[in-house]
């Protein structure tokens, strides 16, 4: 179980790798991020239809206080029209193994998505936490992978 685990990390970890370009790259001052504080990725779609990947890393301090993190994700289209859901970013396993490379995190938050039209798109990220801050985020990236 533990190698199967490890082979999908690593494939993960190689999948975002890649040269998608960069629409979000914050770094928190003090290595906190405040609660209400939320990020916005700005995506500009040419052509309806495109097809992409999204990615999120994070970056974490070594004495991060837990295991996860939950979001709050805000997509926000051309014509203003919002959507939000929560989502979960698990950084270690039940045993404490934890899923960071060099104190970092890799996920997709969509894989073969599609842009309804063309026009400014708009992910918001927000931490969604009983806390008035998470401390021990050095930094949050979103890249965008348009496929061929």
């Amino acid at each position: 179980m533990a190698a199967r685990i490890s082979v999908l990390l690593f494939l993960t970890f190689w999948a975002c790798s890649g040269a998608g370009k960069k629409v979000l790259d914050h770094t928190f001052p003090g290595q906190v991020w405040r609660d209400g504080d939320t990020l916005w990725a700005d995506i500009a779609v040419k052509t309806a239809g495109t097809t992409y990947d999204l990615s999120l890393e994070v970056g974490l301090k070594q004495d991060y206080p837990w295991r996860n993190l939950y979001l709050m994700t805000i997509w926000e289209q051309p014509d203003g029209f919002r959507q939000t859901s929560r989502i979960e970013l698990s950084f270690q396993d039940e045993t404490g193994v934890w899923y960071t490379r060099g104190g970092r995190y890799q996920v997709f938050l969509v894989r073969g998505g599609r842009f309804g039209g063309a026009g400014r798109y708009r992910l918001g990220l927000l931490p969604y936490v009983r806390a008035d801050s998470v401390p021990g985020i050095r930094f949050l990236k979103v890249h965008l992978y348009v496929q061929k």
